[in-house]
C-alpha cells in the first residue's frame, strides 16, 4: 500500500492536477488507515456480542451534553466508556441537574451525568451510588469588578496597570449558590473568608442565570464551579473571579443504587483511562481554549456582532445549510479569518471573508475569492470535505477541531505533524498530542526531515481555538 506521503506527492509532480486534489486526498483518508495515520487506538469490541443499554440521564449543557451535535465533555467520556464495555447508550436529556438526578431516584435512568457534586452521593446513600471523580473543580467566587479611584491606582502598580483590584464590592451582602447542599457545605467555611457574607440557595438557577443576576444586580456574588465560571464570564466582561476557594469539589456521575455493576465498571475504566491519558485529552479538547481570547477580543468580537451580524447572518446560514454545518461555526471561520471583511488580503497572497489561497479556491471551484458568496461556499465546501475527511470514529468533537487546524495549516502539513507524532510516541489523531508536535514544524531540526517542509505550527493551534472560542459566543444563548 502506498504512503500517504508518496500519494501526496501527486501534488508537486502533476501541479495541473488540482481538479482531482479533492479525490485523490480522499482516497489518502481511506487508504492510510493500515499504516496508522488515521487509526484509532481505542480498544474495539467484539461485534458479534449483543450489546447491554446503558440508560444515562443528561444535562443538556455546553461542557455536559449538547443536544444539537451528539457531544461534550461528559457525553464523550460515557460514549467512550460505553464503546469499550459493550453498552448501548440511551439518552434522556433534561434541562436541570435536579431534573438529572430525579430521573435516577426514580429509577428510570441507570447513570446521571451532569457535572453532579459526589458529595450528593453521600448525603444520600440510599439513593445513589457515587462514580469515579473526573474531575476537582474549585469553586469561584464570581463578583461585578471594582473600579479604582484615583488615589487607590497610585497604590499598586499591578492596579495601575489592569484598572481593578479583585474584590468584593462593598455593596455585596449576600452570595448566591447552587442549591441547599452546597449552602450547608460551604456557609462555615465561607465564613472564615469572608464573614459576615450569607450563602442563598438558588437551587432552580443554572450557572448563566446566577452570573446573568448577578451582572444586573451587582448586589450579590455567585459561587459557581471553575471551568463553568471561565466558560461563562466570556459572556460577561463586568464580572471577575474574585478567588478560588479550596478544597474543591469532586465532580462525577451518579449511579443508581440498584446497578453495582456498573459502578464497578466504570471504577476499573476510569482508571484505566486515566492511565492512558483519555479523560486529561478530552478535558484539554473541551476546556483548554476558554483563554484563547483576550478582553480586548471579546470586546471587538461583541461590537462586530452589533454592527455586521444582521446583515451578515443569512449569508451564513444560506451557505452552510447547503453543507450541513452549523451557520455559527462558518461565522466563526470567517471571523477569525478577516474580520467579516470581504476586502482583506493577508501579506501571503490569501484574500476574501474566508481568506483562500488560489490553489484552494481552484480546488473547491471558485473564480472570485473576492466575491463573498463564492468565498463563502468555497470555505464552506472546504470545512465539510475536512471534517469528513476525519476517521468516523473519532468524537465530533475531535473531528471538528482537527478539520479546523487543517484549514489553517493544509492537509500535507497535518500529515507531516501525524507522522511526527507517531515517531513520538503519540496519538496522531489526539488534539491534545498534536498541539505537542505541531509547532515543531517551523523547527530546521525537525522540518528538514519532513515530506512538506517548513510550517508556521503554533498558528493552526490558535487557529483552532479561536475559531472555537468565537463560535462557542456565537451559538451559547445567554
Amino acid at each position: 500500500m502506498a504512503k500517504p506521503s508518496s500519494i501526496l506527492n501527486i501534488f508537486r509532480v502533476f501541479p495541473d492536477a488540482a481538479k482531482g486534489a479533492f479525490a485523490i486526498l480522499f482516497m489518502v483518508n481511506s487508504l492510510v488507515g493500515c499504516e496508522g495515520i488515521w487509526s484509532s487506538t481505542e480498544q474495539e469490541t467484539d461485534p458479534h456480542l449483543a450489546k447491554r443499554e446503558l440508560k444515562v440521564a443528561g444535562l443538556v449543557h455546553p461542557l455536559s451534553i449538547s443536544a444539537q451535535s451528539s457531544s461534550g465533555f461528559e457525553h464523550d467520556l460515557i460514549e467512550k466508556f460505553a464503546a469499550e464495555k459493550n453498552y448501548r447508550v440511551t439518552w434522556q436529556l433534561f434541562k436541570s441537574a435536579e431534573e438529572a438526578t430525579s430521573s435516577l431516584e426514580h429509577n428510570n435512568s441507570d447513570l446521571a451525568a451532569a457535572r453532579l457534586n459526589l458529595n450528593l452521593a453521600s448525603a444520600n446513600q440510599e439513593t445513589f451510588m457515587a462514580g469515579p471523580t473526573y474531575e476537582e473543580a474549585p469553586l469561584s467566587l464570581i463578583c461585578p469588578r471594582v473600579n479604582l479611584g484615583a488615589k487607590d491606582e497610585e497604590s499598586s502598580l499591578f492596579q495601575k496597570l489592569f484598572g481593578e483590584r479583585t474584590k468584593i464590592p462593598e455593596s455585596v451582602k449576600t452570595v448566591m449558590a447552587q442549591g441547599t447542599d452546597l449552602v450547608g457545605e460551604w456557609q462555615g467555611r465561607f465564613n472564615a473568608y469572608y464573614p459576615g457574607l450569607k450563602l442563598l440557595s438558588v437551587a432552580k438557577l443554572q450557572a448563566k442565570d446566577l452570573l446573568k443576576t448577578v451582572g444586573k444586580e451587582r448586589t450579590a456574588c455567585a459561587l459557581v464551579e471553575k471551568n463553568e465560571a471561565q466558560f461563562y464570564l466570556r459572556f460577561f466582561p463586568t464580572l471577575q473571579i474574585v478567588r478560588d476557594l479550596s478544597p474543591p469539589m469532586s465532580l462525577g456521575f451518579l449511579i443508581n443504587k440498584n446497578k453495582p455493576d456498573l459502578q464497578r465498571e466504570l471504577f476499573s475504566w476510569f482508571q484505566k483511562a486515566s492511565r492512558n491519558h483519555q479523560i486529561e485529552h478530552l478535558r484539554d479538547l473541551y476546556f483548554s481554549h476558554f483563554s484563547a481570547l483576550s478582553e480586548m477580543d471579546e470586546v471587538r468580537f461583541y461590537r462586530d456582532t452589533e454592527g455586521l451580524m444582521k446583515e451578515l447572518a443569512p449569508h451564513f446560514k444560506k451557505v452552510a445549510k447547503e453543507f450541513a454545518l452549523p451557520w455559527t461555526l462558518l461565522a466563526a471561520v470567517a471571523y477569525q479569518e478577516s474580520h467579516w471583511d470581504n476586502e482583506a488580503e493577508s501579506f501571503t497572497g490569501v484574500k476574501g471573508i474566508m481568506m483562500l489561497t488560489r490553489k484552494t479556491a481552484e480546488h473547491v471551484g471558485i473564480e472570485d475569492r473576492e466575491d463573498m458568496e463564492q468565498s463563502l461556499w468555497g470555505g464552506a465546501k472546504y470545512l465539510r470535505w475536512l471534517i469528513d475527511s476525519q476517521p468516523k470514529n473519532l468524537p465530533r468533537r475531535q473531528r471538528l477541531v482537527l478539520a479546523l487546524a487543517t484549514y489553517n495549516v493544509g492537509p500535507a502539513h497535518m500529515i507531516d505533524a501525524q507522522k511526527l507524532a507517531e515517531q513520538f510516541g503519540f496519538n496522531p489523531n489526539s488534539w491534545s498530542d498534536l498541539k505537542k508536535v505541531l509547532p515543531l514544524l517551523s523547527k530546521p531540526e525537525y522540518y528538514d526531515n519532513l515530506d512538506y517542509g517548513e510550517a508556521r505550527g503554533q498558528e493552526p493551534i490558535d487557529f483552532a481555538n479561536r475559531v472555537m472560542s468565537y463560535y462557542e459566543l456565537l451559538s451559547t444563548k445567554i
